[in-house]
């Protein structure tokens, strides 16, 4: 008894759905077409993969879609403008009719063919979406002009649909062209050669590290962000005018039978492609006919984007010190009066590495690292067999650059040697290559030689608030000020002079913050060089600090701590040396001139200053 009503339920079922598929839904959908003012309502643009298209008077258009880009297969084999093509199915897909004639509409009308211009269509179309055609036919515009007529091939009836359709056709073969001139991606091992005239040079990208570099006719670091750039705008070229695609053409008529320029592309010694640029048409100077190698199309492009490969094989060099971005750079070592090795730590902070003991600056560390990447070079010599003349045979400075801090042969960065200074310059020359080049001895100055001038600048740090006293000793005469408040600062008792409490809290409030311009020395010379003795000028703060004792439950004490300022000389650009004690040696530096000149002269200065007007 179950059994029997379960084939039952099971039969009903069956012919439930068969109703569905074979009777309501092609019901349904027949309504939905017939409700529908879409003229072509199976249309499905990503899968059309073949368009045919005849314009009146014209030969065929064929373009087919190949791994997704669209290529056209006739008249002639060239690539297609993706755009176009895909806003010309969007516009047929989208396409709804505002006037439908079927059969009844059209019975006793005599030549209706003729009429509504299908006899001689403007436009035949055909479109292969997955093995199924769409075929259809464009016609006359009609009489008011806001209309046109389409009729689908095989279907009853004609329809009139908005006349803006025929915008999307074709004006021509050459409208549905790909005018991007060259396609040419560029890859590791990538090799460019350009001819201009007698003059050529060739070019290699690194299967390493992508930089090119120049092989011919000489071997040199290339520019390239430069080449980047130009390849770059290479295959953004655009033809403004195609000319003639006849393989019959005389090219010595537009000067490509031996063109003035030729940009070479390809991979290795091999050279499969590559654009020939001729002469300018006489009433256009600013364009030029060009075709690719192989091709027998000429067309017209500007000459903008072509130019900037005539330029001079230095325009091509690299001029940077050093190639790449300062922040693939792990680890350094300089090779100068001593050598050492500095390197990045986790946070990305600069630290010497042993047995270099000092605190690095690691502001200053930056700025030598960027300015090995930014600094530009004077090329002096290309190829040069002695290198003593200048002064790299045995190197002043050699500085080694590492991508981690293995210091591996497989992570070299970069290597420059620096020689001694001439004329104002020094010579540069970089690892492995035969050219000298120089950079503006102010600008090598940056460069450490002894690992003490990387020590860092600020070597001390405390409010004016904590300052107790400063005293003045110079040419053997003494001016002691005390600290009683902000601001309240005067002459001890027994001293004489003048002086601005406001300016003084100024003065001491930016020694507390003190920075040095740059180690000019490390250690005390008896033939002082900068003059700290004969200008015999220190100047001393009493700064008040907590001192809490070793055991944990020691009462912390308030001592004075004495922190000594001893002036020198001017050196010739008017910056004044000076020194301190640190780590039980003296240390000479450049201290900030403005500094010097708008206070240190006056108010922490034995001579009497003028009062200045309160700030």
């Amino acid at each position: 008894m179950n059994s029997r009503i379960t084939w039952t339920l099971f039969f009903l079922a069956a012919i439930l759905l068969a109703v569905i598929l074979l009777v309501e839904r092609p019901l349904r959908q027949a309504a939905e077409m017939a409700g529908s003012t879409v003229v072509l309502p199976g249309l499905k643009p990503a899968e059309v993969g073949r368009i045919r298209l005849r314009l009146r008077g014209q030969p065929e258009i064929q373009v087919a879609r190949t791994n997704g880009d669209w290529a056209m297969s006739a008249p002639l084999t060239c690539a297609a403008e993706p755009a176009k093509i895909e806003r010309f199915l969007a516009a047929f897909t989208a396409m709804q009719w505002q006037v439908r004639l079927g059969a009844e509409d059209l019975k006793g009308r005599t030549n209706v063919a003729e009429e509504f211009g299908f006899l001689s269509p403007q436009a035949t179309l055909t479109l292969d979406q997955g093995g199924y055609e769409h075929h259809l036919l464009v016609g006359s515009r009609m009489a008011l002009g806001d209309q046109v007529s389409v009729q689908v091939v095989g279907g009853d009836g004609y329809y009139l649909v908005d006349a803006g359709i025929l915008d999307v056709l074709p004006a021509g073969r050459n409208d549905w062209r790909d005018r991007r001139l060259l396609r040419w991606p560029v890859k590791p091992g990538a090799r460019v050669r350009v001819v201009a005239g007698a003059r050529s040079f060739e070019l290699e990208s690194s299967a390493s590290n992508h930089l090119w570099n120049l092989v011919a006719p000489l071997p040199a670091r290339a520019d390239t962000p430069k080449i980047d750039a130009l390849l770059e705008q290479l295959n953004e070229l655009r033809v403004e005018q195609f000319v003639s695609d006849d393989s019959a053409a005389d090219f010595d008529s537009f000067g490509l039978q031996t063109p003035d320029l030729e940009i070479l592309l390809g991979q290795g010694t091999n050279y499969p492609t590559g654009l020939m640029v001729g002469r300018s048409p006489t009433n256009a100077p600013s364009l030029a006919f060009a075709r690719l190698m192989g091709s027998p199309s000429v067309a017209l492009v500007a000459r903008t984007n072509l130019e900037p490969w005539r330029a001079s094989l230095d325009d091509f060099r690299d001029r940077r010190l050093v190639s790449g971005a300062s922040n693939q750079v792990a680890m350094l070592e300089f090779s100068g009066l001593d050598t050492f090795r500095v390197a990045r730590d986790k946070s990305g902070a600069w630290k010497f590495l042993p047995p270099v003991q000092l605190e690095i600056d690691t502001n200053l560390m930056d700025r030598v690292v960027d300015s090995l990447a930014r600094l530009e070079v004077t090329f002096e010599k290309a190829v040069v067999t002695d290198f003593a003349a200048y002064g790299l045979a045995a190197p002043r400075l050699r500085t080694t650059l590492w991508r981690d801090i293995s210091g591996s042969p497989e992570s070299l960065f970069a290597q420059v040697d620096f020689g001694a200074p001439q004329d104002g310059k020094v010579f540069t020359r970089r690892a492995g290559e035969s050219s000298v080049n120089s950079i503006r001895l102010e600008d090598f100055r940056l460069f450490p030689q002894i690992s003490w001038q990387l020590r860092d600048r600020r070597f001390w740090s405390f409010s004016a608030a904590d300052v107790a006293s400063v005293t003045v000793l110079q040419n053997g005469q003494t001016l002691r000020i005390v600290h009683r408040a902000t601001n309240e600062w005067e002459v001890a008792p027994g001293y004489q002079g003048v002086i601005n409490p406001f300016s003084v809290e100024e003065a001491v409030t930016r020694l507390g913050a003190l920075q040095a311009d740059s180690w000019a020395a490390r250690g005390e010379d008896p033939r002082d060089p900068f003059n700290l003795k004969t200008m015999d000028h220190t100047v001393t703060m009493q700064v008040r600090e907590e001192v809490k004792g070793a055991a944990p439950s020691a009462r912390s004490e308030i001592r004075l701590r004495d922190y000594a300022l001893r002036f020198g000389k001017l050196d010739g650009s008017e910056i004044p040396y000076a020194a301190v004690e640190l780590d039980g040696a003296t240390w000479v530096f450049r201290f900030p001139a403005a500094l010097y000149r708008e206070f240190i002269t006056t108010d922490l200065s034995v001579r009497t200053p003028p009062v200045r007007p309160v700030r």
